[in-house]
């Protein structure tokens, strides 16, 4: 047990509780400890730029270094990989709210204590396995110290560890973390490494669609290889449990409510409503699909409505409503104060935040919202839906808002590429779009109006509309978009707010490829679409 005594003696020679916070300086705990004050001379700033520039440079060389003995080794046949250690642990993560900066250990002593002394410190749960044994086929994971940051650092690459040694004095090196693989293998998943170049730490994650989110984390590639595999997709209503944590997190197959829900209902053969006709050309008949969503990010922020998934473990913190608070679910709700903010951090948008409890099977939206001293959040609105129930909202009513103008939750009707990839029948639910005028009246399941138009002929919220049966899918079009027009076809769309015409919500991810979606989405226009009958119109 290498590893583990390593960090246990590390922990023993501490002694008394107060003089824990020094070395948790090294897993971002405690701030830096940088010593004397910042000199306000021009010669001091541009000494400490030029040590910066020259630091990112010598880390740029150590990554370059990294992939390099990587890919020697994976094209190597005297390395091989190891599925499963006989001593594998987790690894635990720690988020630091104060620096932003990750903190990994396999030492549960060492996570308790964190846990114990620390409340910055924001516990993500296992983040990985490792192994804390040598073994044949895995390599040392070298840890190192930053004097200067307060963050530690990780590399399999021994060459990357020399290369540090001798060209960055404020990194202490601590040894040996743990044990992992340089080449992929059976039972393993890379490890994506991530350098924020504005604070010049490192982030290490298994789901790289964790940063999607955050245009100022560089992608270095793998790395190095760890022990377990990607969840197979296996589709289960209403749980939630085995979806991973994080921003943009796997859900591997997870659906929002009942499989008899009217979100996971197949429309393709009920009737088309008698006035579709008028209703699909107050929307646009030759306006093309547009798609709210993407990869990458516009005016800085990502593109569509973000989403966390949070354990049952995450603190709830208070709910400030600021417009609609009589139709609001009451706080707290589990918000991580890092939560990812629709528009981004600066948005004067909509700023929806999404939270998905896995373990308990919850939903929480709000929207208009802003993080605030503590912990807390503001926001105009907040509702609370059971996933895992067709009475989807117990504390709403009729005729209440949500964060959705429609009264309706937003994340079941989200286009998420982990569900297109899998191609046509991969989406097995309603997608969600915006219509530019609606009427003054809604159809169940929504719950809310957001006009004063009483017009017949412009659809009320709640309104579903589907592809029609005789619109011929090209194949030619790629896999997602396929996907997209057959849930189109068998499951439909609800018009769930105001905006612009015909624009279908999604989630960012940096696997969507945002030319051929518009390229592709584009060509089908409103023409090719029908309202299903509305049965249950509630109006004024």
């Amino acid at each position: 047990m290498l590893v583990r005594s390593l960090l246990l003696r590390r922990w023993a020679l501490l002694g008394a509780a107060a003089t824990l916070l020094g070395p948790l300086v090294a897993c971002g705990g405690a701030g830096s400890d940088r010593s004397g004050t910042p000199s306000a001379s021009t010669t001091a700033v541009a000494e400490r730029s030029a040590r910066s520039e020259t630091d990112h440079a010598a880390l740029a060389e150590g990554a370059r270094l990294n992939a390099q003995e990587l890919a020697a080794a994976q094209a190597s046949s005297a390395v091989h990989a190891r599925a499963k250690a006989v001593s594998a642990v987790p690894v635990y993560r720690f988020y630091n709210r104060n620096t932003s900066a990750h903190f990994y250990t396999v030492s549960a002593s060492e996570r308790d204590v964190v846990l114990a002394t620390l409340p910055n410190m924001v516990y993500d749960g296992p983040a990985f396995e490792a192994s804390v044994q040598p073994a044949a086929g895995l390599s040392p994971l070298h840890r190192f110290y930053n004097r200067q940051t307060g963050v530690h650092f990780y590399t399999i690459s021994e060459a990357e560890r020399a290369h540090i040694l001798a060209t960055l004095p404020q990194f202490t090196y601590e040894g040996v973390a743990y044990f992992a693989s340089q080449v992929a293998g059976p039972g393993l998943r890379p490890l994506s490494r991530f350098y924020l170049a504005g604070k010049g730490f490192h982030f290490y994650t298994v789901t790289p669609t964790e940063v999607a989110y955050l245009p100022q984390y560089a992608h270095e590639g793998t790395g190095y290889h760890v022990f377990g595999s990607e969840p197979a997709t296996i589709r289960s209503h209403g749980n939630f449990s085995r979806a991973a944590l994080g921003p943009g997190a796997p859900l591997y197959g997870a659906l929002a409510f009942p499989a008899d829900n009217p979100w996971n209902q197949d429309v393709s053969a009920l009737p088309v409503d008698p006035n579709s006709g008028a209703l699909i050309a107050s929307i646009g008949l030759d306006t093309g699909l547009h798609p709210d969503f993407g990869s990458g990010f516009w005016q800085g922020a990502p593109i569509g409505i973000p989403y966390v998934v949070v354990s049952g473990a995450q603190a709830k913190v208070p709910m400030a409503w600021t417009a609609y608070g009589d139709e609001s679910d009451p706080g707290p709700y589990p918000v991580p104060p890092d939560a990812p903010v629709e528009g981004g951090r600066a948005s004067t948008g909509d700023r929806h935040v999404i939270v998905i409890d896995r373990d308990n099977q919850r939903l929480y939206e709000i929207g208009r919202a802003f993080p605030q001293a503590g912990g807390a959040w503001s926001a105009d609105v907040g509702a609370l839906f059971h996933l895992d129930s067709n009475n989807v909202r117990p504390g709403g009513l009729p005729g209440w808002t949500s964060a959705d103008a429609a009264g309706l939750p937003i994340f079941p009707g989200l286009a998420r590429y982990e569900e297109a990839a899998l191609g046509p029948g991969g989406i097995a639910h309603a997608l969600r779009f915006t219509v530019q005028r609606s009427r003054r009246a809604y159809v169940p399941p929504a719950t809310h109006w957001a006009s004063s138009n009483t017009s017949a002929n412009l659809p009320p919220m709640g309104m579903r509309v589907r592809l029609k049966a005789s619109y011929a899918i090209p194949s030619t079009f790629s896999t997602e978009t396929r996907a997209l027009l057959t849930a189109m076809k068998t499951h439909g769309m609800f018009v769930a707010d105001n905006g612009s015409n015909w624009y279908v919500s999604g989630a960012p991810d940096p696997r969507w490829n945002n030319d051929v979606l518009n390229r592709e989405l584009g060509q089908v226009r409103g023409s090719h679409f029908e309202v299903v009958r509305m049965d249950g119109l509630v109006l004024p």
